[in-house]
């Protein structure tokens, strides 16, 4: 999720651990062996349900959901008509927007689990958002500004803002259940959520952030 791109400049934030979970098309969630965190009945990250083929992915912890015209089916049928569509066909950016499983899961974004929730932590954590949000932009638009000529298809940026304008990550932030969290607690809630929503069988790999500030 490009992906390959993206992934190797977060491998260089100094602000996190990355963590790269594999979840081929298994039956089963792997066992913990340590005791969960007791999970309160009311918490919305264990409330993501798969979403209809026809409405925009929804996470519980966002307030509004998320909309924009420019991606409804009738509107991606569309882009294919567009110049930029043949023009930028080469182009990582274009391969990224116009995978098929974007079919079901606009926006797409990562999954961001804060663990640390220190007075240190307190400060460095917006530092380490706002570091990622620069890179991941940078990143995107490397695409067109670093792409050779073969396979840049001209300067229409439209992939480029297509991708940024469809990103939106899942920030799970909860010092009550998540503060010194395990890898492995870690990895079971997002093994468990891709299976809730439906997205393990779309991809046979899914990326999430922990903190360790």
């Amino acid at each position: 999720m490009v992906l390959s791109i993206i992934y190797y400049i977060f491998l260089l934030l100094v602000f996190f651990y990355f963590a790269k979970y594999k979840f081929p098309r298994m039956s089963s969630v792997p066992v913990p062996t340590t005791k969960p965190t007791p999970v309160p009945a009311s918490d919305p990250n264990d409330k993501a349900e798969a979403t209809p083929e026809d409405e925009f992915y929804h996470h519980p912890i966002w307030p509004e959901r998320w909309y924009n015209s420019d991606f409804t089916h009738e509107a991606r049928r569309r882009w294919i008509d567009e110049p930029w569509y043949k023009d930028t066909a080469s182009r990582d950016s274009h391969r990224f927007i116009t995978k098929p499983v974007f079919n079901h899961f606009f926006p797409w974004g990562f999954i961001i689990y804060r663990t640390v929730y220190t007075d240190e932590s307190d400060i460095l954590w917006p530092l380490a958002m706002e570091k990622i949000s620069d890179e991941l932009n940078s990143s995107i638009e490397g695409s067109l500004r670093y792409a050779p000529p073969s396979r840049r298809g001209g300067d229409d940026s439209s992939p480029e803002q297509l991708i940024q304008a469809s990103h939106k990550d899942v920030v799970i932030c909860d010092a009550i259940r998540w503060d010194g969290a395990s890898i492995e607690q870690v990895r079971n809630h997002f093994a468990e959520y891709l299976r809730k929503t439906g997205q393990a069988i779309y991809c046979d790999t899914a990326i999430c952030f922990v903190s360790c500030y």
